[in-house]
């Protein structure tokens, strides 16, 4: 288990101690079983999913360069200096 701390109103805090005496468990079970009903155990989507979603986006958006994939880094290191030339220029 992950172990987090949590702030509740004092009202939160009463009605808390109170379900947790009146159904027999710790405050934290009570918590835990309210996060469950309320966002679920929901699992993330697997690697399948989540590759088929990010090749979906391959080629959807259109770029300013043609030759994007040849030259990444040549862009790179132009933005990068651009951006330094402009924070140089701030100074």
């Amino acid at each position: 288990m992950i172990r987090r701390q949590i702030e509740f109103t004092e009202q939160q805090a009463v009605a808390l101690r109170r379900a947790a005496r009146e159904q027999g468990l710790s405050m934290s079970e009570v918590v835990r079983r309210a996060v469950d009903a309320h966002v679920g155990a929901r699992p993330g989507p697997d690697r399948a999913t989540l590759r088929t979603r990010a090749c979906a986006t391959v080629g959807a958006f259109p770029g300013a360069e043609a030759d994007v994939t040849r030259r990444h880094d040549a862009y790179l290191a132009d933005s990068i200096a651009d951006w330094h030339g402009a924070e140089l220029a701030q100074e």
